[in-house]
C-alpha cells in the first residue's frame, strides 16, 4: 500500500504497483526515493508518515 502525500487528496490509499496517485495524479515517491505507507499522526504543524526507502 502506498499513501499519497498530497494533503488535498480525497482518496490517498493506492496499490503498491503505481507511481502516481490514482485519485489526484501526485507522485507517490518523496524525493524519488521514499514511499509513504501509513499516517502515524497529524497535528497543527504537519503530518508524520511511516515510510520505506526504495533505494536500499
Amino acid at each position: 500500500m502506498s499513501y499519497c502525500l498530497n494533503p488535498n487528496c480525497v482518496k490517498p490509499d493506492n496499490p503498491d504497483d503505481v507511481e502516481v496517485c490514482q485519485a489526484c495524479g501526485s507522485k507517490l515517491l518523496l524525493n524519488d526515493q521514499y514511499k509513504a505507507i501509513k499516517v502515524l499522526g497529524r497535528g497543527g504543524f504537519g503530518t508524520t508518515y511511516l515510510a520505506v526507502d526504495t533505494k536500499l
